[in-house]
């Protein structure tokens, strides 16, 4: 109520009406939504937080034809015929209406679509949130976008902010799929380096997922190559024993005394005159983590498990989240993991450009 009184004249009234429509759509009724959003048009306005609510709304009930109609007339600065109150200032679409939209895609499978939005709102001078949207992104590489994986990817690193491990993950199954096993090599080692770990049981559920992209011929292939590797250069962390341990699992290699005895040694290595244990060391990410971005995303989104939160109708549809990894900074060579064959995102930022203006989106 105290907030209410320090609003213009006419902004509770917009507050208060954007507040019933998301405690409707937090109950599951859609119809209640739509009739408050009607209804409000007639005494004000709808601000730019109503219209993130009613797209977030629309997307969560699978009502992705009535989201983006909503988009588009935003887009063009209003929402409907008539404006209501003639001096507002025009609207336009803000971060959060671009992550409401780009949800609504996925959850519809509308990947042509989310291609476009997702060029939009990088035109606009937009990010995505990885901690909150990783799993979007990799969706949206599984059903054919991957250079928008690669976009995303290659922005995060010249940032010097460390990637969700969710893309590293895709990252790595595309690399195994295309047979560059030293990409993969190098993905690995920079998880390693980013102090972040991935368990035997997390390695093996992501093989077992990919089975259409990663063939047992390609995991035997990369469990030889790693275990060079690891003869050569040693190891930096657990991670590699992981997977070299999920990758005999998987192709029922034989475990002889030799090569466990490696994998022992490996567990405790000497850096400096210090030995560093990592036997009882734990994964940040605990198996299964992988269902965040394949299989049910649909529920998983429906059902408020990650995919919506709360709106904050001052700010637009998303709360304040910290992101582990977006303060964190990775001390590496970036040569490591950069590619001649592929496109930085400046060079994938200026195409889009490009194909926006031929195709008069913006």
């Amino acid at each position: 109520v105290e907030k209410l009184r320090e609003c213009p004249p006419v902004k509770p009234l917009a507050v208060t009406f954007t507040g019933l429509i998301q405690c409707s759509a937090e109950a599951g009724h859609i119809h209640d939504c739509i009739s408050i959003f009607m209804y409000m048009q007639e005494f004000c306005a709808p601000n730019i937080g109503t219209v993130n609510a009613m797209i977030k709304a629309y997307g969560k009930n699978n009502m992705f034809e009535e989201a983006r109609v909503l988009f588009e007339r935003i887009k063009k600065g209003r929402i409907g015929q008539q404006n209501p109150v003639s001096n507002d200032t025009k609207l336009s679409p803000d971060i959060f209406t671009y992550n409401a939209i780009l949800e609504a895609c996925a959850v519809a499978d509308k990947w042509e679509y989310l291609d476009n939005v997702y060029k939009q709102m990088v035109l606009h001078g937009h990010s995505i949130d990885q901690n909150r949207h990783a799993w979007l992104i990799v969706a949206a590489s599984r059903a054919g976008k991957s250079h928008l994986l690669d976009h995303a990817f290659d922005q995060l690193m010249r940032q010097g902010k460390i990637p969700h491990i969710s893309l590293y993950k895709e990252k790595i199954c595309q690399s195994l799929q295309s047979e560059e096993y030293d990409k993969v090599m190098n993905y690995v080692d920079t998880i390693a380096k980013g102090s972040m770990d991935i368990s035997k049981n997390d390695w093996t559920e992501l093989f077992k997922k990919n089975t259409n992209r990663v063939s047992k011929d390609r995991l035997r292939d990369l469990s030889h190559k790693l275990n060079n590797f690891v003869a050569d250069d040693g190891l930096r962390s657990s991670i590699f024993s992981n997977l070299i341990e999920s990758l005999d699992f998987l192709c029922g290699l034989d475990t002889s005394p030799e090569p466990m005895k490696l994998i022992n040694n490996l567990r405790t290595m000497k850096y400096d005159g210090e030995t560093h244990s990592y036997s009882n060391t734990m994964s940040l990410y605990s198996a299964g983590e992988n269902d965040k971005v394949t299989g049910a995303i649909r529920n998983r989104y429906i059902m408020n498990n990650g995919g919506m939160q709360e709106q904050n109708p001052k700010h637009g549809t998303e709360n304040d989240t910290i992101d582990p990894f977006a303060t964190n900074e990775i001390d590496y060579d970036m040569d490591d993991l950069e590619d001649p064959n592929f496109p930085s995102s400046d060079e994938i930022l200026m195409q889009w450009r490009q194909d926006i203006r031929e195709k008069s989106l913006v």
